[in-house]
């Protein structure tokens, strides 16, 4: 091998050096945020996994117009109140609660609305998707 071709490699050898030792954090970084990614992804599906809630009872006042809900959680994670959506005949509505800002496990909660007129049907979609229903009685 001439001169010429060992100064060449040792060329493209420094290169690689260069480049690797540059490329070495910018790995680091990403398989840092990689094993980060993982672990939340694992965390939310344990939630996901955990999280269960049933409507125990599901009542309407013809009289007054109030619709009464009360839910179970039946899970093993602390469900916020204002992450349960509830859906009358179709239609979104609030409900309002005296149980303040959480359901925790295996608590029930009475939920209420007014000025209902006859509703059929109620759904009550919680995080991550997670629903019940029932129909709705008179009383």
């Amino acid at each position: 091998m001439s001169a010429g071709g060992a100064a060449s490699v040792a060329v493209l050898v420094f290169g690689m050096v260069v480049a690797l030792a540059l490329a070495q954090p910018s790995l680091d970084s990403a398989k840092n945020e990689l094993e980060d990614a993982r672990e939340e992804a694992s965390k939310e599906l344990v939630s996901i996994r955990s999280t269960e809630f049933s409507i125990t009872s599901c009542t309407h006042n013809n009289t007054t117009g109030r619709l009464n809900v009360t839910i179970r959680n039946s899970g093993a994670t602390v469900i916020p109140v204002d992450e349960l959506s509830f859906v009358v005949d179709g239609y979104l509505r609030s409900l309002s609660s005296d149980c303040g800002k959480n359901l925790y496990p295996l608590g029930s909660c009475l939920f209420y609305v007014k000025n209902v007129t006859t509703p059929s049907r109620l759904r009550v979609v919680g995080p991550y998707g997670i629903a019940a229903q029932c129909d709705v009685g008179g009383a």
